[in-house]
């Protein structure tokens, strides 16, 4: 319950009930556990943190923040902000990879549809996100040529020269002007 209304916290941190509801899950993490299973508690979560699992070890160290008072509650305290950062931080990534792989598959619809200038924009969005991403590179490029040879045959298409020639009828005159 404490995880819960911190995270409420972090997205409103002046709300009343979530206050509220902190403290009364603080209150009674303390009632129901003592001393030493905070410590073990505190010694788990930096085992699981230390491990580089940060989800698991967000209970037990919230149990043992729950005394913020003491040296092991803030030790405690100090890594479940810092688990909560990294896997804040992880969550991001994985949101900015999921809409890389997006951009990136509709980029490919668009070409294989033929539709050449929307697949640009698409990968060009992928190298907004990740400018080392090399098949979007790639892509762009060939996007780029494909677009270029459709103007270039809608605009100069390749074909004969039509050639007219045109001979004036051989008539002489005489005159000191044209007129």
């Amino acid at each position: 319950a404490k995880v819960a209304f911190d995270d409420a916290l972090q997205l409103e941190p002046r709300n009343a009930r979530g206050l509220e509801g902190r403290r009364v899950a603080e209150e009674r993490i303390q009632a129901s556990t003592t001393r030493a299973a905070r410590r073990k508690a505190l010694a788990d979560g930096r085992a699981l943190f230390d491990a580089g699992q940060y989800e698991p070890a967000l209970g037990p160290l919230t149990d043992a923040c729950s005394d913020p008072g003491s040296a092991e509650g803030a030790e405690a305290c100090s890594l479940l902000a810092r688990a909560r950062q990294v896997l804040e931080g992880l969550r991001q990534q994985k949101e900015l990879r999921a809409d890389i792989d997006r951009l990136a598959a509709h980029g490919e619809e668009l070409m294989a549809a033929g539709r050449f200038p929307e697949a640009q924009v698409a990968f060009e969005s992928v190298l907004r996100l990740d400018s080392g991403h090399a098949r979007a590179r790639e892509r762009l490029a060939e996007a780029e040529r494909r677009t270029g040879e459709a103007l270039f045959a809608r605009w100069l298409p390749n074909r004969e020269p039509s050639l007219a020639l045109f001979e004036p009828e051989a008539e002489v005159l005489e005159s000191p002007t044209i007129l």
